[in-house]
C-alpha cells in the first residue's frame, strides 16, 4: 500500500530552529503526501520560564497567517494542551483534543489510518511487551 499522508508527532515547533524533522516533512510533502505538523504539546509541569513559550503558543495557535507561509501539502497543529501530565482529566482532555484534530485531517483528505504514516520526531518511544 502507498501511503498519502503522513502525521508528524514533532518534539520540536515549525518556527524553531529547523532541523531534521522539518526537512523530512518538507520532502513528505514535495512527493504529494498531505502533511499534518504537529508541534510539541508541552505536556510538563510548569515554570515560571514557560511564559514566552505558552506566549508564543497561543499566538501561533490562534494565528490564520502561520498555515498560509507553509508549504504546500504541509498542515501546522500547535495544540493548546493542558500541561498536567500526570492529571487524568488533563490526560483525558488531551488526548480527546488531539484525536479530533487527527480525525478531523483524516476526514479532511479521505484517509485511512492504514494509508498514513505517524511520524514521532524527537520522542523517545518505547515497547514494553505483554
Amino acid at each position: 500500500m502507498k501511503y498519502k499522508g503522513v502525521i508528524c508527532f514533532s518534539a520540536i515547533d515549525w518556527n524553531f530552529l529547523r532541523q531534521r524533522v522539518h526537512y523530512l516533512t518538507e520532502e513528505f510533502a514535495e512527493k504529494g503526501l498531505k502533511v499534518l505538523f504537529i508541534e510539541n504539546t508541552g505536556v510538563r509541569a510548569l515554570e515560571l520560564k514557560d511564559l514566552r513559550r505558552i506566549l508564543s503558543r497561543l499566538n501561533s495557535a490562534w494565528d490564520t497567517r502561520i498555515n498560509n507561509q507553509l508549504p504546500n501539502n504541509i498542515e501546522l497543529f500547535s495544540p493548546l494542551a493542558l500541561p498536567f501530565p500526570y492529571n487524568y482529566p488533563a490526560i483525558i482532555y488531551n488526548t480527546g483534543y488531539l484525536k479530533r484534530r487527527i480525525n478531523a485531517f483524516l476526514k479532511a483528505y479521505n484517509l485511512e489510518p492504514a494509508e498514513v504514516l505517524f511520524y514521532l520526531s524527537g520522542y523517545p518511544c518505547s515497547y514494553q511487551p505483554s
